[in-house]
């Protein structure tokens, strides 16, 4: 039978890098600057999609500017042991001593950040032991986002953008490759690539409260899954306390995490008792994203919560005019806009702020080395669709500087495997298949629309795999999400057959992948019985060092299959 795709025009490269945020473009500019012919696919348009540029604060870097006591094994200490010692620590080794040169590499590109004399204005953030968080006001993301589209332009890199990649290709056990649909009109292109990089992000949006933008919805998890890559950690998903949950307009959306770390404010319950008190009488407020997230989970599901379902986050007690002065210093960005915090709606001069915990990050991902290498040959990721580094739970301001040190190291060593390598051929058949894959939804009439399939994915996450979980929870998930896989997926379809900037067969491709990453974390999470990290289950409250010091693998191997691995440890077993 005749391809109904031709392969006579496949896209070649050295390499491929599967996403455009923070991580890869570093990761392209890194492998552009060792000599590798590099091509770079957005989903969106590069420099205004994705979730780096919407990272307002700091990107964690020991210059030991603010307190010279502070260097990597500083770094490193506070990242294993914020990660509940599931980190993998030859990762985390270099990450914290590579992460000052990437901030200066940033500054060579042209980002600007905060200063004090001729060094860094560092910042004390949760988790951390000295204040080692470099920033530019509430701009952070954006500036490192904006230095890297000028270096990525000045280095030539080609960019595709409006294009999703939908999967990996393999040949003799390597990944040589991708296929795409050009969402502008409906095109379906094979890539052909010596190494790929994916660099998608995480998978928020699999949650029905998410603090990021609608297009992160774990592609690269579900890809690299279906290609016969591991994923690690895959559990431990990392929830933002402080999602406005009322007025209406601002549910579910990150902006107010500034309110407790710069002005302290204090969290209340509808008895108005600071209940951190309960669970981190030390750090109160000022505790981690996991124990505060639990913290108000647990206040509002035991009947302490605010009238709309939160808890109380209150500044008022500060004198209203600092209040003012702040904000106009410092505007809080909420998903997609700016939240005005001294308008008719919410007024932090005068009353507290309901807050809620939202989906915020994914600690897990693709398994990956110290040098950003798959258990397949010629695949690489970095940033936060890698996982490894940051265990079962992530530390404030780790992310930023993840990108850049994965970026960077992926880059490097993608490029040098791409000069070393013979171009390896396309499966025909694993071309013909994914491409009766995608068309088929646009070419089908009658069946369930994606929006549809999405809001019930996004609803059963959030109840099966939220905050806190518990057995009957997860097992009533896996059952849905097996039974969306066998009856929904086979009926996906689209209202229109065009193809051009077709918004429901993006979506029908992007809910497929929902749903083997909402499986993944389902399946981790059913097999971990113990709470670490951001992992909290109530039916097994206690964390478990003797039963459970190792990571959970998913791989997809005659069925999905669940394993356990041992932490890898070098310098730090005192857990």
């Amino acid at each position: 039978m005749p391809l109904k795709v031709s392969l006579n025009n496949i896209v070649e490269t050295d390499v491929l890098v599967v996403g455009a945020g923070g991580a890869g473009a570093r990761a392209a500019i890194e492998a552009r600057e060792a000599g590798a012919e590099v091509l770079m696919i957005d989903k969106g348009i590069f420099g205004r999609s994705g979730v780096t540029l919407m990272a307002p604060y700091t990107c964690m870097a020991a210059f030991g500017h603010a307190d010279p006591r502070d260097g990597p094994d500083m770094h490193f200490q506070d990242t294993v042991k914020g990660g509940s010692f599931l980190s993998n620590q030859k990762i985390v080794e270099v990450f914290a001593k590579e992460a000052p040169q990437r901030i200066l590499d940033l500054v060579r590109f042209g980002a600007k950040f905060d200063m004090i004399g001729d060094k860094f204005d560092q910042v004390l953030m949760p988790g951390h032991t000295y204040p080692r968080g470099v920033h530019l006001d509430m701009r952070t993301g954006l500036q490192i986002m904006a230095a890297l589209v000028r270096e990525v332009k000045r280095c030539r890199v080609e960019v595709l953008e409006d294009t999703t990649i939908t999967s990996l290709l393999t040949s003799q056990g390597s990944v040589v490759g991708a296929t795409g649909l050009d969402i502008e009109n409906g095109e379906f292109i094979v890539f052909s690539s010596k190494s790929t990089i994916v660099c998608t992000g995480g998978g928020m949006e699999i949650f029905e409260y998410s603090s990021a933008s609608t297009d992160v919805v774990g592609d690269g998890y579900a890809m690299a899954y279906r290609a016969g890559a591991e994923l690690v950690d895959m559990e431990f998903v990392q929830f933002y306390p402080t999602g406005i949950v009322w007025p209406p307009q601002y549910k579910g959306r990150l902006g107010v995490g500034n309110l407790r770390y710069n002005l302290k404010g204090r969290l209340y319950n509808i008895r108005g008792e600071r209940f951190m008190e309960r669970y981190d009488p030390e750090r109160m407020e000022l505790s981690t994203r996991d124990i505060v997230s639990r913290a108000i989970y647990l206040e509002v599901m035991e009947g302490r919560g605010s009238l709309h379902g939160g808890v109380y986050l209150d500044v008022s007690y500060l004198p209203p005019n600092l209040l003012e002065h702040w904000v106009a210093k410092n505007p809080v960005a909420g998903v997609g806009q700016i939240i005005n915090l001294l308008g008719p709606d919410i007024d932090i001069r005068k009353e507290a702020v309901e807050v809620f915990p939202v989906a915020h990050y994914f600690c897990g991902g693709i398994r990956i080395d110290e040098n950003c290498k798959s258990n397949l040959p010629g695949l690489f990721a970095a940033g936060e669709a890698a996982g490894g580094l940051d265990g079962a739970n992530r530390i404030e301001g780790n992310a930023l500087a993840k990108t850049q040190v994965q970026g960077a190291r992926a880059g490097r060593i993608a490029a040098q495997r791409a000069k070393s390598n013979a171009r390896l051929p396309i499966d025909e058949s694993q071309v013909e298949k994914e491409y009766e894959r995608v068309f088929g939804i646009v070419e089908r009439r009658g069946g369930i629309r994606p929006v549809e399939l999405k809001r019930k994915v996004k609803t059963l996450a959030w109840k099966s795999a939220g905050v806190v979980r518990d057995k009957p929870w997860l097992e009533e998930g896996l059952t849905e999400v097996s039974r969306m896989r066998r009856e929904a997926v086979p009926r996906l379809c689209t209202s229109s057959g065009t193809r051009s900037f077709n918004r429901e067969w993006l979506e029908s491709l992007e809910v497929c992948n929902m749903i083997e990453v909402l499986e993944m974390v389902l399946r981790a999470s059913y097999a971990r019985t113990e709470s670490r990290g951001c992992h909290y289950r109530r039916d097994y409250q206690q964390r478990d060092d003797q039963n459970w010091l190792k990571n959970i693998v998913v791989k997809k191997e005659n069925g999905e299959k669940v394993t356990t691995v041992p932490v890898v440890m070098t310098k730090l077993t005192d857990w």
